[in-house]
């Protein structure tokens, strides 16, 4: 692992480190006949540093708060309808929000609006798709400082299916995608984004994703 401030070795010497942490959420859901809403709150998870790198990460990871809100409406029997709003509190931690220059990442909070829905074809199947945007947590004035995590696709959507092979237990099936972005550094940041004007950050996902879950 490198430190960009020195371009040298970090003290950690590419050790192995730890960190312990722990957190809360809340929530509630209510329903009125084929109408589901539901709340949550996850209050910030503190978490330990990392002792053999402070040079490089100088504030715990802490996962930071967030809230989310839904609702479903269950058109007929087989077809449900779901709306979800969550929002992230980055800048609430220095190791994501505080500018580079004191050792964060410059990140901005997220506001992310998702929609699908859910077709029962019968007992055995169900099928999904579903449609996300939420703005990027990197703006043009952290774009260099966040050149090595080029997180800044917005648009998303999915399509899965699954199959229950039991009252208890069934496998799911999804694809994700998300759509190319890119935004230029615009130099008008902090130290990191004058000296790193002109950056930019591109990046495009597919994945596929396979699991199964068990009722208890």
């Amino acid at each position: 692992m490198i430190n960009t401030n020195t371009l040298g070795e970090t003290q950690g010497g590419n050790k192995w480190d730890g960190a312990f942490g722990g957190g809360v959420q809340l929530g509630a859901t209510k329903t009125f006949n084929d109408i589901k809403f539901g709340a949550s709150y996850s209050f910030r998870q503190k978490m330990q540093k990392f002792d053999k790198y402070t040079d490089v990460i100088p504030y715990s990871l802490d996962v930071p708060a967030s809230a989310q809100a839904g609702a479903s409406y269950t058109i007929r029997p087989d077809v449900e309808l779901v709306m979800d709003y969550k929002w992230i509190d980055w800048t609430g931690v220095k190791a994501f929000g505080n500018e580079a220059v004191s050792g964060g990442l410059g990140w901005k909070n997220q506001s992310i609006i998702a929609a699908g829905g859910t077709y029962t074809v019968n007992d055995k199947w169900k099928m999904r798709a579903g449609f996300s945007y939420g703005n990027s947590p990197i703006d043009d004035q952290a774009v260099f400082a966040n050149a090595h995590i080029p997180v800044v696709t917005t648009t998303h959507v999915t399509l899965g299916c699954s199959y229950t092979l039991s009252s208890r237990t069934s496998i799911n099936l999804a694809y994700i995608h998300a759509f190319n972005n890119s935004v230029t550094d615009s130099g008008t940041g902090d130290t990191f984004s004058q000296l790193g004007q002109g950056t930019k950050s591109s990046l495009s996902v597919d994945s596929i994703v396979i699991g199964s879950s068990m009722k208890f």
